[in-house]
């Protein structure tokens, strides 16, 4: 098993220097502490990482597809695309079914309707990110943004597809709805949009090309068609110039993109199945995304400093030093999950003694979460079962400090 070799060599050596100070013994190979062991101190030997690896893997070097290359591409769109806060400071609840990148084929479709996604990829559709929040001022009623950049080969694809996409029907929407009216979105005349007026509410679906993007929302509003539309014209206006600013990969060099450049990932605990936005390491701007609690998370990448982060079976956040990753233990639980208060503390780790370890009802697939610190790093994993929790955590601990 992956790991096993590194696991052994670290075991013997924590063994043979605790019997040359006799601060324990061993027996049948399981490391028994002394009263006077320092509780503070990381033991390595009682580390359990399970199947998890505890070395840091090979360069994981380029892209093996052109889908792969897509994907990539994507997650770097990802530090271009606006957050819902950006365009409304109050878009804060996440709604994370379609947060992140979308891909030809059920990606897309996933978002939009067939027909919309066959119109998307029958003019060169590339790829595209998706960010989603909802949310309302005061008393007022809630409102709705989800919020893509879609690229497309070329400036004249998109302006094609945006034509195309607005004019397909999206079946999903014309059955809930009334039937769909054109609706000008002020100040954007170019932006083609369709009003759906759905379960009391306006929402409106609108495509506008620009150069060789297509940005789409969905914006819905509880209150009026004119509060919906202004979402959907203040999104573009904030999205513009943040797109302008992409370096885009040529759509012919995207199989040569590196999977890790900043080598991080390689250093992060592996998943046997991984999500289209996992295997990836993001700028703090495109893991924001992702975090179910935007206004805590901004506060804490701030405050930390962090400037990566990567996502793969765990969560590992780069800091600016270990007196923050330290600090940020603090943090981390109210930060990056959506109710800290429904997490109840649990008994840690062994042999981690800065780890942290909460269980919870709800989701079955996140019941458990642990977290911990190593170096400048603070990183966490939630599990459907608290020993699959421990182990991945420890295994994060061991590669973020395995030697080169």
């Amino acid at each position: 098993m992956p790991g096993r070799t590194g696991t052994a060599a670290r075991l013997a050596l924590a063994a043979a220097l605790l019997a040359a100070s006799g601060c324990a013994h061993v027996h049948t190979g399981a490391a028994i502490k002394e009263p006077h062991d320092d509780p503070t101190k990381v033991n390595i030997a009682l580390l359990d990482h399970g199947s998890y690896p505890d070395q840091r893997q090979p360069p994981l070097g380029t892209v093996r597809s052109e889908l792969g290359g897509s994907e990539v591409e994507a997650q770097r769109m990802a530090t271009n695309v606006a957050l819902p806060t950006q365009v409304s400071p109050e878009l804060t609840d996440p709604f994370p079914q379609f947060t992140g990148i979308i891909t030809r084929g059920q990606g897309l479709r996933e978002l939009v309707s067939d027909e919309v996604a066959s119109a998307a990829e029958a003019n060169h559709y590339v790829t595209g990110f998706n960010t989603e929040r909802a949310g309302a001022i005061g008393s007022a009623p809630a409102r709705l943004l989800s919020s893509a950049v879609f690229r497309f080969a070329t400036p004249e694809d998109a302006s094609a597809a945006a034509t195309a996409m607005s004019a397909a029907p999206d079946s999903a929407l014309m059955r809930q709805s009334a039937p769909a009216t054109i609706v000008p979105i002020p100040a954007h005349p170019a932006t083609l949009a369709w009003l759906y007026q759905v379960d009391g509410g306006f929402n409106i679906s609108a495509y506008t090309a620009h150069g060789p993007y297509v940005f789409y929302q969905y914006a819905g509003s509880k209150a009026s068609i004119d509060a919906a539309a202004a979402l959907v014209g203040a999104t573009v206006d904030v999205q513009g110039p943040l797109i302008d600013g992409f370096a885009a990969t040529p759509v012919d060099k995207l199989t040569t993109l590196p999977i890790d450049p900043t080598g991080l990932l390689a250093r992060t605990v592996p998943a046997k199945q991984a999500s289209v936005n996992a295997v990836a390491v993001y700028t703090p701007h495109a893991a924001l995304h992702f975090e179910p609690n935007l206004d805590a998370a901004q506060k804490m990448y701030t405050a930390l400093g962090i400037d990566a982060v990567a996502v793969y079976r765990t969560w590992v956040y780069q800091t600016k030093d270990a007196a923050a990753a330290t600090a940020g233990m603090g943090q981390l639980l109210a930060a990056t999950v959506a109710s800290p208060q429904s997490y109840v503390p649990t008994p840690g780790v062994p042999g981690l003694p800065q780890a942290r370890c909460y269980t919870r009802n709800g989701d079955p697939d996140s019941r458990y979460l642990c977290m911990a610190t190593a170096d400048r790093y603070l990183f966490k994993v939630t599990a459907a079962q608290d020993v699959d929790a421990r182990q991945a955590i420890s295994a994060q601990y061991l590669m973020l400090t395995a030697p080169k």
